[in-house]
């Protein structure tokens, strides 16, 4: 059997079939999920992808976790319309998600976390219904599934390392705008003041995106390197300890 060298990211497309095999029953596999998608005037249409990949691959890093090739698209309802974002249906990111999984398994992985950059409610029950799936068809099948946005959100309000985390924020807002700034500061564009939703209604429209013109929620102008950096680590840390409490 190869050694690997266990303190470099493991990506399993650069294992052997002979490194996977040895890790499948050990290690817990991590599938990073981004989506194509607009994120105002001023983020990159791959902010999703960028923000996920860095955080799982610290986070893998650090506990030995392997790590497979991102899904790279995702579904996504109120900016679908803007350009540059790209949605698959449904039952299309349900079906590849079940597929992964399903041959996962099938290779003996014991333990997967999900980890999605995109937190858009579709797209997460899509996956989630999937993994659910997968549990029920194979038994001893461990699969856990999280947005970062779900830890970070968490501590709206709180001051962390003397950045305090906005209450009011969302897509493409405050957080994600100071993320990107310390993840690739030079794909920021120059940043906008505050822009809130406006407020749909009961009746449904054809055209969603019109309750958020500007393509984003909060105010990026009040975003700082030091916040991103403070938001990468808290995630990293909560993904690390999710990677070993599911590590078979």
């Amino acid at each position: 059997m190869t050694r690997v060298d266990e303190h470099r990211l493991l990506r399993a497309s650069e294992l052997t079939m002979e490194e996977y095999d040895q890790f499948a029953t050990e290690r817990a596999f991590v599938l990073p999920v981004g989506i194509l998608e607009e994120h105002g005037p001023h983020l990159p249409l791959g902010t999703d992808i960028f923000q996920a990949e860095a955080v799982v691959n610290e986070a893998a890093a650090r506990t030995g976790s392997i790590v497979l090739p991102t899904l790279n698209y995702g579904n996504c309802h109120s900016t679908r319309n803007f350009p540059g974002s790209i949605s698959i249906g449904f039952d299309t990111l349900r079906s590849l998600t079940r597929d992964i999984l399903d041959e996962l398994a099938r290779h003996e992985v014991k333990s997967v976390a999900i980890v999605s950059g995109h937190a858009g409610s579709g797209h997460m029950r899509a996956i989630k219904q999937a993994g659910r799936e997968a549990v029920k068809e194979h038994e001893g099948f461990t699969v856990a599934l999280l947005s970062e946005w779900d830890v970070l959100f968490g501590y709206a309000g709180e001051t962390v390392n003397g950045e305090t985390i906005p209450q009011r924020d969302g897509h493409a807002g405050t957080m994600e705008t100071a993320r990107i700034m310390d993840l690739r500061e030079e794909l920021v564009k120059e940043t906008p003041g505050e822009h809130l939703p406006n407020d749909e209604g009961y009746v449904l429209s054809p055209t969603p995106e019109d309750a958020l013109p500007d393509g984003y929620i909060g105010d990026p102008s009040q975003a700082t390197v030091k916040l991103g950096r403070v938001l990468h680590t808290l995630a990293v840390d909560a993904l690390a300890d999710l990677f070993e409490e599911i590590e078979p």
